[in-house]
């Protein structure tokens, strides 16, 4: 049971930087200014700290978001079939509901739903990119 949460936390972290690296490829194919030749860009913007951190931002608020509530995540719990949850979310979802994934209608993803674990990589990212709305979330 730990290894298999262990290799989901490592598979998660590894699909979080394929992601970033995708959308980072997808903005320099799509903009105008990049010089295809290889020469690189022409006004070099992502020499701009505030232009990459803008980006980072917007891709992590994109990725980390609760396929439930459409809200970043708090307390993230991540099944075995890989994806990921708010821990509220879920319970709430698994008792009303069947016991199945949301996304891939994978039935085999827990024993019992209260053994699922905080995925704590991405509960301290969400904590730390947006504290003010983690903390509000977390009172609901």
């Amino acid at each position: 049971m730990h290894s298999n949460l262990n290799h989901n936390i490592t598979s998660n972290r590894t699909n979080v930087v394929q992601r970033a690296t995708d959308l980072s490829d997808s903005l320099l194919d799509s903009n105008p200014d990049v010089d295809q030749i290889g020469k690189g860009i022409k006004d070099c913007f992502c020499a701009n700290a505030n232009y990459v951190q803008n980006n980072q931002r917007k891709l992590l608020d994109r990725e980390l978001r609760c396929s439930f509530c459409q809200e970043m995540f708090v307390k993230p719990v991540t099944l075995s079939c890989g994806h990921t949850f708010c821990r509220f979310c879920a319970l709430n979802f698994f008792l009303n509901n069947t016991l199945a994934c949301e996304v891939c209608k994978s039935t085999d993803v827990f024993e019992h739903p209260f053994d699922l674990k905080i995925n704590t990589i991405l509960d301290s990212i969400s904590r730390q990119l947006n504290p003010k709305q983690y903390l509000r979330k977390l009172k609901i």
